[in-house]
């Protein structure tokens, strides 16, 4: 008989040990599941981001061409400048001079 005491209570502190052991794995699977989760939330947010910032250099860049075709025209357009509600800066645009 107590050879059998003997071994349940081996029997339950290996128990104990292994019902630890796998607590303390599940922690860390939450932990590990909880920062994927975080990173991947930060990952989104930065592809649009970026998506933005794309979208308003290619803006720029046409209102830079937009610019320079108005600053380059041939003679034939009269030039006039305007104030910029946005900016508050003279605005140079051509229009064609009646002939």
């Amino acid at each position: 008989m107590d050879n059998r005491a003997e071994q349940l209570a081996f029997t339950e502190e290996k128990f104990k040990a292994i019902s630890t052991g796998r607590r303390a794995m599940i922690e860390k699977l939450e932990i590990i599941t909880d920062r994927y989760t975080e990173i991947a939330t930060l990952l989104d947010r930065f592809n649009l981001l970026r998506d933005h910032y794309v979208s308003d250099y290619e803006r720029l860049l046409g209102i830079r061409e937009a610019g320079n075709f108005f600053r380059f025209s041939n003679s034939r357009f009269a030039r006039h400048a305007v104030l910029c509600p946005t900016i508050t800066i003279p605005v140079w645009f051509a229009t064609a001079m009646s002939r």
